[in-house]
């Protein structure tokens, strides 16, 4: 189903820190009673590597998101149309060449990118649905699969809004 990508935020980073500098602190103490070493003398070394690898972690998921927001917008639609058109064929119980061709309907297209686009910005939905119910498409099996599609982007987008 639809899989939401979370954000990551300060808290993320701060446990990259803490457990940067935790592993810091059982090296060190390793090398403390196993290498004859201080542990303040290793400890004073090393205290800046925690910092490098939380900037690490930082930097590479900026570039990751930067880099590839675009691919993961596409497949999130793409998800959201395939999901779309299997909750329409399973609940409205059409015959294949009936599926196909509201499938291959431009209008039905048109509709799956729209709610999808209702579904990606949660936050205008309410008059975004009233406008698609308002849609008539003059085919009685397109209108019955339009309520579907309707009915089935409220769901998800009330689900979307109770995971935030």
């Amino acid at each position: 189903m639809l899989i939401m990508k979370r954000k990551k935020g300060p808290a993320y980073y701060a446990r990259v820190l803490a457990s940067s500098f935790l592993a810091l602190v059982l090296f060190s103490a390793y090398y403390h009673f196993f290498r004859e070493d201080a542990f303040l003398e290793t400890f004073a070394r090393l205290w800046t590597l925690p910092f490098v690898i939380t900037l690490i972690f930082l930097f590479y998921n900026v570039l990751k998101d930067k880099l590839f927001s675009g691919v993961e917008q596409a497949s999130e639609e793409r998800e959201f149309i395939l999901h779309m058109s299997r909750h329409v064929r399973n609940k409205l119980d059409f015959n294949a060449e009936d599926f196909a061709r509201i499938r291959e309907s431009g209008s039905f297209q048109d509709l799956l990118r729209d709610a999808y686009a209702l579904y990606r910005d949660a936050g205008r939905s309410e008059e975004g649905i009233e406008r698609l119910k308002g849609r008539s498409f003059g085919d009685e099996d397109l209108d019955r699969a339009a309520g579907v599609v309707i009915e089935e982007t409220s769901r998800l987008i009330q689900k979307k809004a109770e995971m935030q």
